[in-house]
């Protein structure tokens, strides 16, 4: 059978379906970590079944089309699955520092708070090393890198993304 434009016939749109349902089933399976690409292949798969059913309506006129009332419209479409929580991203970032010169580092976090426009002495000069560093890090968004490196050197960095669960 084919469409009345004669361009495609049932059988290989009901292969691409069961290819395209094949694969969502594997990603499934494996608990894909890209819950858009899910929905994108479920979104690909209803869109077959449209093309589908709009093709069997046009080879069988008049004839029952049990699909045509399993394609949802898109106003019927869930949301995008990318809106929800269920997309949280968490972001885990390690820094590994060492205050070099306490004196220096206490400059260093007061002069990047002057150039933030706060006046106000953001740390004592006798201060932990780890309120010096976060110190820095609270006041400029945190880029160790471009620190004074005589004064609290950078040692190296670790990072992980992934969706939060």
């Amino acid at each position: 059978m084919t469409s009345t434009d004669g361009e495609q016939s049932l059988l290989p749109l009901a292969d691409e379906i069961a290819q395209a349902i094949q694969r969502h089933a594997l990603m499934a399976s494996y608990a894909s970590e890209d819950p858009g690409a899910l929905a994108a292949e479920a979104e690909s798969i209803r869109a077959l079944m449209e093309r589908y059913s709009n093709l069997l309506g046009d080879a069988k006129e008049g004839a029952r089309n049990p699909f045509r009332e399993m394609v949802a419209t898109p106003d019927a479409v869930d949301a995008d699955p990318r809106d929800t929580a269920k997309n949280e991203i968490e972001l885990n970032v390690s820094y590994r520092l060492v205050v070099v010169n306490p004196g220096k580092a206490v400059d260093l976090a007061h002069g990047r708070a002057r150039n933030k426009g706060d006046r106000s002495a953001c740390v004592a000069p006798n201060s932990a090393d780890s309120d010096l560093v976060s110190a820095l890090f609270l006041i400029d968004g945190w880029d160790p890198g471009e620190y004074d490196q005589d004064a609290v050197r950078f040692l190296g960095e670790s990072w992980q993304c992934r969706f939060a669960k």
